[in-house]
C-alpha cells in the first residue's frame, strides 16, 4: 500500500498554475498554495476550478529532502573534525604548560 503511494503517477493538466508548482507536486519539496476566490457569480466557474484544485493538492503528502551535493557533506564533516582537534589541542598545550590544570 505505502509502496503505491510512493509509485503514484501526478495527472498534470495543461494549466500554467500547475506547470508552475509542478516541481512541488512531486512531493520533494514543501508547498504552499494560496487560492483567491471571488463572491461575484460571474466568476463563480473560476472559484469552483480554484476550489477544486486546492482541494486536490490538500491530499498530497510531500517528502522534503535536503539538495545537498557529496562535497557539501564532506566539508561539514572535515569542519567538525577540524573542530574536535583544534578542542583537543587545546586540551593538550594546556596540560604541556601546567600538568596539574586541565579544561
Amino acid at each position: 500500500m505505502e509502496d503505491n503511494k510512493q509509485n503514484a503517477v501526478i495527472p498534470y493538466s495543461d494549466s500554467i498554475l500547475t506547470q508552475i508548482v509542478k516541481k512541488g507536486l512531486e512531493g520533494h519539496s514543501k508547498l504552499f498554495v494560496l487560492g483567491t476566490i471571488s463572491p461575484a457569480l460571474s466568476s463563480l466557474k473560476e472559484t469552483m476550478k480554484t476550489l477544486n484544485f486546492i482541494s486536490r493538492i490538500k491530499r498530497i503528502i510531500t517528502n522534503p529532502i535536503v539538495n545537498e551535493r557529496p562535497q557539501g557533506q564532506l566539508l561539514k564533516e572535515l569542519r567538525e573534525e577540524n573542530i574536535t582537534l583544534r578542542k583537543n589541542l587545546m586540551n593538550d598545550e594546556a596540560f604541556l604548560v601546567n600538568p596539574l590544570i586541565t579544561i
